[in-house]
């Protein structure tokens, strides 16, 4: 059995957009991506999204809203559950890039235009709409997507 990796995706909002990192590096790399992370030994899902923020954003955070669950899963070694943030913050004065990748604000028609995860829209609409995202992504030997579920 291989076992899960965690993780959080953080949705940050300002005035409307969002924000998006364009990674630098694998996975996704060139791609646009929320901010996020992998969960540290001894610290809760919320406590990882406001490290991350300030980590990849230099933004604060301090009551992100849970928003849902991404499962990814796969016959080989990859196996992620990530908790699903929003964060609305009211001043971006301190926001700085950092060593993961740049950083751009988007509205939700500009990230169909750029190049993203396919898991991203699926999630961005889904809490739009005010549902709770429940996503399941099933990938193939050679992680390429063979079905997404949602709310399940």
């Amino acid at each position: 059995m291989v076992p899960w990796k965690l993780a959080v995706l953080i949705i940050v909002e300002y005035q409307g957009k969002y924000l998006f990192l364009q990674r630098k590096k694998e996975p996704n790399k060139g791609k646009y991506v929320p901010i996020g992370g992998k969960i540290e030994n001894l610290e809760l899902p919320s406590e990882t999204a406001i490290r991350e923020t300030k980590e990849e954003s230099n933004l604060s955070i301090s009551e992100p809203k849970l928003i849902g669950h991404l499962f990814e899963t796969s016959p080989i070694e990859y196996q992620w559950m990530s908790f699903l943030y929003h964060a609305v913050v009211e001043d971006i004065s301190t926001l700085k890039a950092s060593e993961e990748g740049d950083l751009f604000w988007f509205d939700l028609t500009q990230l169909r235009d750029v190049p993203c995860p396919a898991t991203l829209l699926p999630i961005l609409n889904a809490y739009r709409k005010g549902d709770a995202v429940r996503l399941h992504v099933k990938y193939d030997h050679s992680l390429k997507i063979v079905d997404i579920q949602n709310n399940l």
